[in-house]
């Protein structure tokens, strides 16, 4: 326990260094719509009570503003809405929830060494996965900004990561309740993010091959937390729109660069070469000025920035439909799967570091690395590790430096 509180304090120290500049002054950026919508809640109003300067990226429906961004950050801005009043910096308290995902993570990971879902790697190991996810990832600039953007992504992983401690924890101690909330917290993430839904399959599986008498009875209890929550989604959106089925996406204030997601939809096969090139492909240029990195503002592949995950290459010498890695496989389509939605939609994540949207696939895709990294010599994984977190920490450098720039 000690261990972990200390491992929180030093990446909770660290993102407010960076969130603060280095002086721990944080301010309110322009796009704080979750405070915005926290404190219309205390007024008993689903529409914006109080209206940013800049409506873009709004909803604009009978004349008053609404988000079509799913509202669970706005639960987590509540308490500080509350306290601090509705021009509470976005940026602090982005900062300090992100500084408990990569504990949780490492937590996560624990339980699936335990539950033999992944190989018996050593701590090491694990804390270089969990240090790699906090720092050499896309998860480390979003960490640091505040945003609409970047605080929806950040809130929704971090209650998918919790998530998946509370499955692992079931598949190792077998416990009913561990499963339950495991399913209500996932529906939690899919209020952050709509597409992280699609990860039920793996629960599903992991009931299923666990040994449990009352696993009929779980199945239908969470088959029943999935109709409420689809049901509250709904009836939410009716609450706003006058229609079931309507988020808000057909009446948003759209940036003059996205006018052709209008036209041909906001999902649509068309942008699926262009999105896939800047997710995989597009490599990150260097140069010798500081902070020495040249990004391309519409995303880098994720191997470029986040080296370490080319060791994932290493699954290809692996028989996936064994049943010994059965789990992996599933865990690797549903990345897929999840990745797809992101691919089919009409803009890779710009203005970024990186690619942000990768991070919707993330956690899954450590799971995964976690079982190949033990089979490379350390010099590698420590090399690419590094290498990882310099790369991350000029990407959020560089943001930094951008940012009072692009009105964020």
């Amino acid at each position: 326990m000690k261990k972990n509180f200390l491992l929180w304090l030093s990446i909770l120290f660290i993102y407010l260094l960076f969130a603060g500049r280095g002086i721990f002054q944080f301010h309110t950026t322009q796009r704080n719509f979750f405070s915005l919508q926290a404190y219309s809640w205390l007024q008993g109003r689903f529409d914006l009570a109080v209206l940013p300067n800049d409506i873009t990226d709004l909803s604009i429906y009978k004349g008053k503003a609404y988000m079509y961004y799913p509202p669970l950050p706005a639960v987590f801005a509540l308490p500080f809405v509350v306290v601090f009043g509705v021009g509470v910096s976005d940026v602090f308290y982005t900062a300090f929830y992100s500084s408990i995902a990569p504990v949780f993570l490492y937590l996560m990971l624990q339980k699936a060494k335990k539950a033999k879902l992944i190989p018996q790697l050593s701590d090491n190991y694990l804390i270089i996965l969990t240090l790699f996810f906090a720092f050499g990832t896309v998860f480390f600039y979003l960490s640091l900004l505040g945003t609409v953007w970047f605080t929806s992504q950040i809130l929704a992983i971090l209650t998918l990561i919790i998530s998946l401690y509370f499955l692992f924890s079931f598949a190792y101690d077998k416990k009913q309740n561990s499963f339950v909330l495991s399913v209500i917290l996932l529906c939690l993430s899919f209020w952050g993010r709509l597409e992280l839904i699609l990860a039920f399959p793996l629960y599903f599986y992991l009931l299923f091959i666990t040994k449990n008498p009352k696993k009929t009875k779980i199945f239908f209890i969470i088959l029943s937390i999935l109709f409420l929550n689809f049901a509250i989604y709904f009836v939410y959106n009716y609450f706003q729109f006058n229609n079931f089925f309507e988020s808000g996406l057909n009446y948003i204030q759209n940036d003059p660069r996205f006018i052709e997601q209008k036209r041909i939809g906001f999902f649509n096969f068309k942008y699926l070469f262009h999105n896939s090139y800047y997710f995989l492909i597009n490599p990150l240029k260097f140069k010798t000025s500081f902070p020495f990195i040249y990004p391309d503002p519409e995303g880098n592949s994720m191997f470029s920035t986040s080296p370490l995950f080319i060791l994932l290459f290493g699954l290809l010498s692996k028989k996936l439909f064994s049943k010994k890695v059965f789990f992996i496989s599933i865990n690797l389509f549903l990345s897929g799967v999840i990745a797809l939605l992101f691919l089919f939609y009409g803009s890779t994540g710009w203005f970024q570091f990186g690619y942000r949207y990768a991070l919707d696939v993330i956690p899954l895709l450590i799971l995964a690395l976690a079982f190949v990294i033990g089979k490379f010599p350390k010099s590698v994984v420590v090399g690419l590790f590094l290498l990882s977190v310099a790369i991350n920490v000029m990407g959020a450098i560089w943001m930094l430096q951008l940012a009072p720039y692009l009105n964020y």
